[in-house]
């Protein structure tokens, strides 16, 4: 094993122009920006067993984004993890295939926003099975096609908490109540209700998170600002976004990308 990760680690670098890590709306736009403004070779990666980030996990793609990549000339691995950003924007990535390292001439981090769990609100009350946050129920109804409860009161307002009430009822699910916050969650080991932040008490045995998205720097950052070369798009950048809104950062990032590629390649 250690002979294994010093050849490794001593293996040259694949050269691309631009590297995109998250294959969601923000990332497949920003690889055919890249593309279409013109940078020679462009990767993206995604941990998925193919496009379409989130919104794909949770039944909602549109299913285009895959042939569009192809005809664009983006190189796709998908199933594959980011390990590391290591010095000069180099990446160790794992796959299927085993550990790969490449270098990109500019990095596009592309990986998503950030759901509040209970954990993270800091809700009071007893630890019970049904407490989900919405992309969580819509992943597990889009992968198994069972439905996460029978009974739901949905917490969070505006867009996203809107349409999670809309695709579970779709999905047979009573919507108890729609409101901007739960005060306290009580039952077990299921949940059997909870009270809102009015006082006023429902009955359920799904409680579904539906707070806004926050913008999340990507754990390949280590914390640290975005380093020259490095940018971050979408959701992971502005917090919640639909995809459109996502797309058009997206896009707006990887022409940015492309042209400092470009850039560099002059001043080198």
């Amino acid at each position: 094993m250690t002979d294994r990760l010093a050849v490794y680690s001593q293996a040259p670098a694949d050269p691309y122009d631009v590297a995109i890590v998250g294959g969601g709306p923000a990332g497949c736009a920003a690889a055919l920006a890249a593309r279409a403004a013109g940078a020679a070779r462009v990767l993206l990666v995604d941990l998925a067993r193919g496009p379409g980030g989130a919104p794909a996990a949770m039944g909602l793609a549109h299913g285009l984004a895959g042939p569009a990549l192809e005809r664009a000339g983006v190189e796709a691995s998908y199933q594959t993890a980011l390990l590391g950003l290591l010095p000069d924007r180099a990446l160790r990535l794992l796959s299927p295939a085993g550990p790969r390292r490449i270098r990109a001439g500019t990095l596009v981090l592309a990986t998503g926003g950030r759901e509040q769990t209970r954990g993270n609100l800091g809700l009071p009350g007893t630890r019970p099975a049904g407490v989900l946050t919405a992309g969580a129920a819509l992943r597990l109804l889009a992968a198994t096609g069972r439905r996460p409860g029978r009974r739901a009161v949905v917490a969070g307002e505006g867009r996203w908490a809107a349409l999670a009430a809309q695709l579970l009822e779709r999905a047979g699910l009573a919507i108890v109540a729609v409101a901007p916050g739960v005060a306290r969650a009580d039952g077990w080991p299921r949940l059997t209700g909870v009270e809102l932040a009015d006082g006023a008490r429902r009955e359920c045995d799904l409680l579904v998170l539906a707070t806004p998205v926050l913008a999340w720097q990507p754990p390949a950052l280590g914390g640290a600002p975005a380093p020259a070369g490095v940018f971050v798009a979408g959701a992971a950048a502005r917090g919640e976004l639909d995809a459109d809104g996502a797309a058009a950062d997206g896009a707006a990032v990887g022409r940015a990308a492309a042209a400092w590629a470009r850039q560099s390649r002059v001043e080198s």
